[in-house]
């Protein structure tokens, strides 16, 4: 009910995604997110104090995109692929959605 586990593609997969378990950027004891995952892997942020969605889509290849609801948003894609530049995990509006939604 009050947390969401993260399967694993690869062995540091999560931890690039989100942090070490202990310190995860989703810990719901101190954001007020909804957190939701649907059938196909996607997973669904939304801040409970603005409303707003951040979807989450791992492809085939590993990359990782991010999607917002406000158009402040802009979609943001991390590459599996390491060469890739900017090249960073989380997209620089991600903090600013979290600490928007924090209790």
């Amino acid at each position: 009910e009050d947390s969401v586990r993260i399967d694993r593609v690869e062995p540091t997969a999560a931890e690039m995604l989100f942090g070490p378990v202990a310190t995860t950027a989703l810990d719901t004891t101190l954001f007020d997110l909804i957190i939701e995952r649907d059938d196909g892997g996607t997973l669904t942020i939304v801040g409970a104090k603005t409303m707003e969605r951040v979807t989450v889509i791992v492809d085939s290849s590993a990359n990782i995109t991010y999607t917002g609801s406000a158009p402040r948003y802009e979609t943001y894609t991390f590459y599996h692929d390491f060469r890739r530049c900017p090249n960073e995990v989380l997209p620089d509006w991600f903090e600013s959605f979290l600490d928007e939604n924090r209790r």
